[in-house]
């Protein structure tokens, strides 16, 4: 109802607007049925910026490599990985990441369908 008064101040037409329920930000944005295009978008402009859209939060760290791979950013003999930098973040298994996504998914009243992992 908030973002509604909120949008209206900008847009007066939008005072008619009605709630319909839990938005789903990021998920209403797949193109078509095909779920494996809920991923990430990288798009790059001049003077070394990029754009970043991530759908879904397994397609983050694909994302991140387009980074490495685009700036030339490979580590040194040295350096670890971006998957060595994050030994937490990668000790857990796909499946435990999925089971709590289910988790939130029902905790804030959206479809379980958008915490399960496709495509990969």
């Amino acid at each position: 109802m908030r973002a509604i008064q909120h949008m209206s101040r900008f847009v007066p037409c939008f005072d008619n607007a009605e709630f319909a329920g839990t938005p789903l930000f990021g998920a209403q944005q797949i193109p078509g049925d095909d779920v494996t295009l809920r991923a990430a978008d990288v798009s790059f402009e001049a003077n070394q910026y990029a754009r970043l859209e991530v759908v879904k939060g397994s397609s983050a760290l694909r994302a991140a490599r387009q980074l490495v791979a685009v700036w030339q950013l490979k580590p040194d003999a040295g350096e670890l990985s971006i998957e060595a930098e994050h030994p937490c973040s990668m000790a857990f298994t796909a499946q435990q990441v999925e089971q709590q996504a289910i988790r939130l998914c029902h905790a804030r009243g959206y479809p379980a369908a958008l915490a399960k992992v496709y495509g990969l």
